[in-house]
């Protein structure tokens, strides 16, 4: 509107109005009318933005509701996504293992007990006992096994991700209580 009142005509003394011609008299009221066309536009364009920055601050509420209510919700999606590591930890002389899953409902996160790495029982033999016949994933394991676990629990269409994803489902909300183990995402028989 600042713009507009530089180019406002001032109250034009009457004098000077008489000695005006014709074609001048008429190009000052067309001026002056649309100066008032210009001057209603820019309060409606104000008006308009103050409206829609209103708007705008209700679609973020909105938004955000959504996201609470959609919390819950997640696990019935097709496609919806967790976060699965590895972490380690030393107990006595002993390195252990544990897969933590997050992601899958918000503030709920599981921790997977892995055992340990080097033992007869632990995870490297788990695994290469459960794909025994797989050479391809053999090797793989071989050489990071953190790596396959994770590569395996991301992979669509993967057995290990469909029994993880499957578990989770049946009890989404109460997926921290759920007992899961290494047994649970490479059942040995």
């Amino acid at each position: 509107m600042d713009t507009l009142k530089k180019r406002r005509f001032e109250f034009i003394d009457e004098d000077v109005y008489k000695v005006l011609d014709k074609s001048m008299k008429k190009k000052l009221t067309d001026y002056r009318e649309q100066y008032r066309v210009c001057i209603l536009k820019e309060k409606r364009i104000n008006t308009l933005k103050s409206k829609l920055k209103e708007q705008q601050d209700l679609l973020r509420v909105m938004k955000r509701e959504l996201t609470e209510l959609s919390n819950p919700l997640e696990h019935l999606k097709d496609k919806w996504e967790y976060y699965p590591s590895i972490t380690s930890y030393k107990k006595g002389n002993y390195w252990y293992y544990n897969l933590c899953i997050s992601g899958v409902v918000k503030n709920n996160s599981k921790s997977i007990g892995l055992g340990r790495e080097d033992t007869d029982r632990g995870i490297v033999k788990h695994l290469l006992k459960y794909y025994k016949t797989d050479k391809k994933n053999i090797r793989e394991i071989k050489k990071d096994w953190k790596q396959f676990i994770k590569d395996e629990l991301n992979l669509t269409g993967s057995s290990v991700r469909n029994r993880l994803m499957n578990t989770i489902k049946i009890n989404p909300i109460g997926f921290k209580n759920l007992t899961i183990n290494r047994n649970t995402l490479f059942p040995l028989s």
